[in-house]
């Protein structure tokens, strides 16, 4: 090396290893002279001069590094065989040197993270206990839902469908009482009577009573109801409605009853229900086949009438006849004889005799007197009434009856004479009314 070439500044921590690179022929060579070597050991020393960064929390403050003796480091490059010696520092300088603390760790950033590794974190294990509150939560969430699906499954179709299969299995089980109660049956109500009374039980009444379809939409719905009636199979609708009580059937499974036109009669009577079915307004009942009875003792059916309730008995028609009964004619017969009592005990004067025509009789002139002083009259037998024959209605006489006539006068050869006198009942002309169990005989 040239003396006036300069010497390149060896960084601080190579420079031991320039001396270990010099040839053994020649180890002035790679660090140049002795005066170079100690300028190099000044910039070292100028170098450890300059305050160095310290880490933010060092165990203990670092001590100082001792300065590097030029004339000790230039004879420790200069040795022979290039071994590099340590170097001498002056022993007033040497001072122990703590060892530097190592940095306290840092979690590296996770991956993706600026600086990071690309390693995520390591996993912490999650606690029992934290199991146990997820998996309360998780079933809590379940029972809220399922309860909101039962409440609106309740307020919509779900309570409609329970109000409308609750009917219809209470009507195949014959349970009248809870029909009743889900249809919201009155009792104040008249039209509702028979659906209270033991009319149904008493019937030969449907069966087989199923739900084909069914529908519900806000506060309304409908189902379509399949039964067996007399052997057929029948199918209507029922309504259901809601309001602040819940679901109810505001339309069953009820039909009119049919009516009568009887001018002595007011209706007529069906077996479990006390009262009569007619007047102004119409009865319900549930679907069965019903036997007719009479609404008076005083009237008979013909032959035996039953009609079918249901969804095709408006169809159907009921014309029954209606006859008088025993009853009726005891009464009227009983009235009659009063009347044939009431008439001749009124016909004192002798003139009478010849009214005896009010009274029923017929046949009680006397063809020998002209004059007669008194009569007097004995009933054989009291005439009787019956229905008219041939389908005509009405009464008539059926059995006239008669009566003995004793007349007394004078003859036509002027003598005193008495004449018997054989009468029948012939002219008995009267009405009849009926009011209840009682009929009125009216004679004219």
């Amino acid at each position: 090396m040239n003396e006036n070439e300069q010497p390149e500044t060896p960084e601080a921590p190579n420079a031991p290893e320039s001396a270990s690179n010099g040839s053994p022929e020649n180890p002035s060579e790679p660090g140049g002279s002795t005066e170079d070597f100690a300028a190099q050991a000044a910039a070292w020393n100028a170098s450890q001069a300059e305050p160095r960064i310290q880490d933010p929390a060092p165990a203990e403050p670092l001590q100082p590094q001792q300065p590097i003796d030029p004339q000790a480091f230039a004879q420790t490059v200069a040795q022979p065989g290039g071994q590099a010696a340590p170097p001498q520092t002056d022993p007033a300088y040497q001072q122990p040197v703590a060892p530097i603390a190592a940095p306290a760790p840092q979690a590296e950033p996770y991956a993706g993270a600026p600086g990071g590794s690309g390693q995520p974190p390591a996993k912490r294990g999650m606690p029992a206990w934290a199991w146990w509150v997820i998996g309360g939560g998780v079933l809590l969430l379940a029972l809220i839902v399922t309860g909101a699906v039962l409440l609106f499954s309740a307020m919509s179709g779900g309570g409609a469908k329970g109000a409308a299969d609750g009917y219809v299995s209470a009507l195949a089980e014959g349970d009248i009482d809870r029909a009743n109660e889900l249809a919201r049956v009155l009792d104040g109500d008249k039209r509702q009577a028979v659906l209270l009374s033991e009319a149904w039980a008493e019937s030969n009444r449907a069966t087989d009573f199923t739900i084909d379809k069914f529908q519900a939409r806000n506060d309304a719905g409908t189902a379509q109801v399949s039964y067996l009636l007399d052997g057929s199979k029948l199918t209507d609708y029922i309504e259901l409605a809601r309001d602040g009580d819940g679901w109810y059937v505001s339309r069953g499974l009820t039909y009119s009853l049919p009516k009568i036109y009887f001018s002595d009669l007011d209706g007529y009577r069906i077996p479990g229900y006390d009262g009569i079915v007619g007047g102004d307004y119409d009865l319900e009942a549930y679907p069965g086949v019903y036997e007719m009875l009479t609404a008076s003792a005083l009237f008979e059916l013909a032959e035996p009438v039953s009609f079918e309730v249901g969804s095709a008995s408006m169809f159907v028609s009921v014309d029954p006849e209606f006859v008088p009964s025993e009853a009726y004619f005891a009464s009227v017969n009983e009235q009659v004889k009063a009347h044939v009592d009431d008439c001749l005990a009124a016909a004192t004067d002798a003139a009478d005799v010849y009214g005896l025509s009010s009274c029923g009789l017929s046949d009680y002139y006397p063809s020998k007197l002209y004059n007669v002083t008194s009569f007097s009259v004995t009933v054989d037998e009291y005439p009787t009434v019956a229905q008219r024959s041939g389908g005509l209605s009405g009464l008539e006489i059926d059995e006239a009856g008669s009566a003995a006539i004793t007349v007394k006068g004078k003859e036509f050869s002027g003598k005193s004479g008495t004449e018997k006198i054989s009468a029948t009942f012939k002219y008995l002309y009267f009405s009849t009314t009926v009011k209840g169990d009682e009929v009125s005989v009216n004679f004219y």
